[in-house]
């Protein structure tokens, strides 16, 4: 399968026209479905985006009904998501345990742990020191952050 998978760090300057990391977030969803790479996120980023559309301090902020509808025009119409089962919750708590990480991390382990259920190449994210610890030995995900769109 040629798939990547998103983080929410890029998923919400995805949707927010205001982010400093709109263009970075934009061109790389781009890049990625012009070279033909099915586009993912975590179901957990799901739920995440929306709590942090709803909560962003925007000037004016989004209503709870505006950051569903972001979602529903600007993610579910882009994005495969993956649903984690209870083996993948497992497979997210060892990695913890074994980074010895502990508290909310353990949202990041989800994101990961998604990304190689679908067995993505790459995982795109502007956290990449919250990824890279999960990272197994000669495991072959790419944590990538989104660098600025090509100036030429």
């Amino acid at each position: 399968m040629n798939a990547v998978l998103f983080d929410t760090s890029v998923l919400v300057p995805y949707c927010v026209a205001a982010h400093p990391h709109r263009a970075r977030a934009l061109a790389v969803v781009a890049e990625s479905t012009q070279s033909g790479l099915e586009c993912w996120m975590a179901l957990h980023s799901l739920a995440e985006t929306f709590a942090v559309l709803s909560a962003m301090p925007l000037n004016p902020r989004l209503a709870p009904d505006q950051a569903l509808l972001l979602i529903e025009m600007e993610i579910l119409p882009h994005f495969s998501m993956v649903s984690p089962s209870i083996d993948a919750y497992r497979e997210a708590m060892a990695d913890m345990a074994r980074v010895g990480r502990s508290g909310g991390a353990v949202y990041d382990a989800l994101i990961f742990q998604a990304a190689r259920t679908i067995g993505a190449s790459r995982l795109y994210t502007f956290n990449e020191k919250h990824f890279r610890p999960l990272l197994r030995e000669g495991e072959s995900l790419e944590i990538v952050c989104p660098a600025l769109p090509d100036s030429r």
